[in-house]
């Protein structure tokens, strides 16, 4: 292995981040077995390491920043469903509620609702792991109406169709990549102090990894979508209900 292939595999194709210090650390593990068990006489990697970009600060919407958005909803028209407005309302307060990611808030089904108990339950999360999600009493009204619209669409999947979904699950399951930048195009500038932060807003609407159905439960993945849905519930995690963002 030459100087030249294990620094394009360290720089990759795009712009430098931290993975670059984490794939030097794997290497700099395995050459160190290699040259103490007689295999290579020295380790190409580079001694020097670059400097990393800074690390990009998380913001942090405002209460009537997030208000403005919740209201922008309503351009997101389209000729399919008249209830895709409200269903990206649904799912903004649904990711400013629980504090779930996007693509596990985008993988639920309606079996993982439970209005009753006010739970929801996430699975296939980081580290393929599942967890029960606690929800406030106007979370959980807020859900109870996007129910009742999404009973309106086909559900040949029944309790397994997907909580989200514009015109039932063939072809109508959200893939938001796909709105992304027409969202961002739509929506007006007054919704945030700069575009970038409208841009910003838009990308919480990236398109989930695909999860894989397995009846032996959670295996050691091959990628980082791999997950079972057989899973149960590892952990509780604790949230509050933010009920302020909802109110006029």
């Amino acid at each position: 292995m030459t100087g030249e292939a294990i620094l394009d595999f360290l720089n990759g194709d795009g712009a430098l981040t931290a993975t670059w210090v984490l794939k030097h650390r794997v290497l700099t593990g395995l050459y160190r077995f290699a040259v103490s068990h007689g295999h290579v006489d020295s380790s190409p990697l580079p001694i020097t390491l670059p400097k990393l970009p800074p690390q990009q600060t998380p913001y942090v919407y405002s209460t009537e920043e997030l208000r403005r958005l919740l209201d922008a909803t309503a351009i997101l028209h389209t000729g399919r469903s008249r209830h895709v407005p409200a269903m990206y309302r649904t799912l903004l307060l649904l990711l400013y509620g629980t504090g779930m990611r996007i693509g596990e808030a985008l993988r639920l089904t309606l079996q993982d609702v439970d209005l009753a108990e006010r739970t929801i339950t996430v699975r296939c999360t980081k580290f393929f792991k599942t967890r029960l999600v606690p929800i406030g009493p106007k979370l959980a009204d807020e859900l109870a109406a996007h129910l009742e619209r999404r009973s309106l669409l086909p559900m040949p999947l029944g309790r397994e169709a997907p909580l989200f979904a514009s015109r039932g699950v063939r072809g109508g399951a959200i893939r938001a990549s796909s709105r992304c930048s027409s969202m961002c195009d739509e929506l007006p500038v007054s919704i945030a102090p700069s575009a970038n932060r409208a841009r910003r807003a838009c990308m919480i609407f990236a398109t989930p990894p695909q999860c894989t159905v397995s009846s032996r439960g959670i295996a050691p993945a091959r990628t980082s979508g791999d997950c079972s849905r057989s899973s149960r519930p590892t952990s509780v995690t604790s949230i509050s209900d933010r009920p302020s963002a909802t109110s006029k």
